[in-house]
């Protein structure tokens, strides 16, 4: 009896590090685009078709990390939309001066996508303020 619990508790450990191994190599890990902001006293900047992504087959896109070095950007928006113009997604990547990291998954069908970034500004800017923004994206087949 004790022989066939341990063989039992084996074989789960087994089964789970496999499942682990698998569901490893389903995920890509893609840094996508990382953008240097030179504010301007504009009320609204946008950054039109500031990358493009290939997508071979159905994926799921999600937006895992947002990192924001410097001053001067109260709310940033990252626009996902097909070359036709449609909107595909729209993500809130900073609120308040602060990053923001939504959680949806966007899924994506085989064809290209643009990314955009909307950017308004924090109220005062001073001459000379910029900013930097990275974005990290896990991307899913299937």
């Amino acid at each position: 009896m004790r022989t066939a619990f341990i063989a039992l508790i084996l074989a789960l450990v087994i089964l789970a590090v496999v499942n682990v191994m698998v569901s490893a190599q389903q995920q890509h890990y893609h840094y996508l685009f990382n953008i240097h902001v030179q504010l301007t006293n504009a009320s609204y900047i946008y950054y039109d078709d500031a990358d493009e992504i290939s997508i071979q087959q159905s994926e799921s896109l999600k937006l895992t990390n947002v990192s924001y070095l410097g001053n001067g950007i109260y709310n940033a928006w990252l626009y996902i939309q097909r070359p036709n113009g449609q909107y595909v997604a729209i993500l809130h990547v900073i609120n308040n001066g602060e990053p923001y990291v939504d959680s949806k998954d966007v899924l994506l069908t085989p064809g290209n996508y643009y990314i955009s970034i909307l950017i308004q500004p924090s109220p005062v800017i001073h001459y000379g303020d910029n900013a930097t923004v990275t974005l990290y994206f896990v991307i899913t087949h299937g």
